[in-house]
């Protein structure tokens, strides 16, 4: 099978491994999508501490079930799937607090996606594996990862019912992020960028567009929210720049997240006095537990047609490295890895 195998900074090469032989508790995947995440692209381009080359990246994907093991009672060949890249041990302090995002032990896929091929055992796909509908797209499928992280940072912030928002940043993820606000009920759900591109899409996913070079922030904020400002403010940018810009637009009592990470050692300046006497709060989150990948799937389902609209750009295995780069540009939104 053809693998892209990270194997140093800026340096993936396209190989050949031998398909490997399914034990009896085991599932074999025909990978139809993988999508490219920013911890793809920050490992490619300076490293990462969970990825010590060579090793195989890619963990948001979906794809057919070419074969199963003797032992394996949960699928069948032929099934559409996705599944996370991880998940929590459900008994560690973290698990049991409730934090399971966090979990101190989590169990992980054995190899990435960026492969023809994917395995897994059977009693990890039992609660990673997702069994999708036939009408689910697998590009659109791909995207329950992305999700999924997505629906762990708003439930954090109790997004609710007529709730005004403000998403700082009209990436994939902070579309994403935009559009589970609307589902939960949200009544402006603003998105603000500078990318044109971007924020038409999301205009056309119902999100409202703030161009932040020809229009006057705090002003438009205002005019939405009856002076109010909003409720929750979503950065889905990693700089502290636009962390700190973010206390200006949550109201009294609202919620400012930090959804996009930011360099380790980065320092922050928040303003005492909001915190104190506003009671802002600020928050952040990621990754994501069992339970939000398994209601990813349900969005997935209901909202494929919206979501289909974040996929921008497709490029075949053989291109990985000049598809990751693309991604490093912030041309377009989302791009996916196709396979035939």
């Amino acid at each position: 099978m053809k693998v892209a195998v990270y194997e140093d900074i800026r340096q993936i090469n396209i190989r050949e491994w031998d398909l490997p032989k399914l034990k009896e508790n085991e599932i074999l995947i025909k990978v139809k999508a993988s999508g490219i995440c920013a911890t793809d692209v920050k490992t490619y381009l300076r490293g990462h501490p969970a990825f010590t080359p060579p090793v195989v990246l890619g963990h948001e994907y979906s794809g057919i079930v070419e074969d199963i093991g003797s032992n394996v009672t949960i699928c069948d060949r032929g099934d559409r799937v996705t599944a996370a890249p991880y998940i929590e041990c459900g008994k560690c302090v973290y698990c049991l607090k409730g934090d399971r995002e966090l979990c101190a032990d989590k169990f992980f896929a054995v190899n990435g996606a960026f492969a023809e091929y994917v395995v897994l055992d059977e009693e990890f796909a039992k609660k990673a594996m997702i069994i999708l509908s036939s009408s689910v797209d697998f590009e659109v499928a791909s995207l329950t990862e992305p999700v999924a992280c997505c629906l762990n940072a708003v439930n954090q912030c109790g997004i609710k019912e007529g709730d005004n928002v403000l998403v700082i940043g009209a990436g994939a993820m902070g579309i994403i992020n935009g559009l589970v606000c609307k589902i939960r009920g949200a009544k402006n759900v603003i998105v603000s960028d500078m990318n044109e591109k971007r924020l038409a899409i999301a205009g056309e996913l119902g999100l409202i567009p703030l161009n932040v070079e020809k229009e006057d922030s705090a002003e438009t904020i205002d005019r939405l929210t009856d002076g109010i400002k909003c409720d929750t403010v979503i950065v889905a940018v990693g700089n502290t720049e636009a962390v700190e810009e973010g206390f200006k637009f949550a109201r009294k009592g609202g919620k400012v997240h930090m959804f996009g990470g930011t360099p380790k050692g980065s320092k922050l300046q928040v303003e005492p006095y909001l915190i104190h006497y506003s009671k802002v709060t600020l928050l952040g989150s990621s990754g994501f537990s069992q339970a939000n990948f398994k209601e990813a799937g349900k969005v997935i389902n209901q909202y494929r047609n919206f979501l289909a609209k974040i996929i921008t750009h497709r490029y075949s295995l053989d291109e990985i490295e000049a598809a990751i780069n693309h991604v490093a540009e912030g041309i377009g939104l989302k791009t996916i890895i196709t396979f035939e």
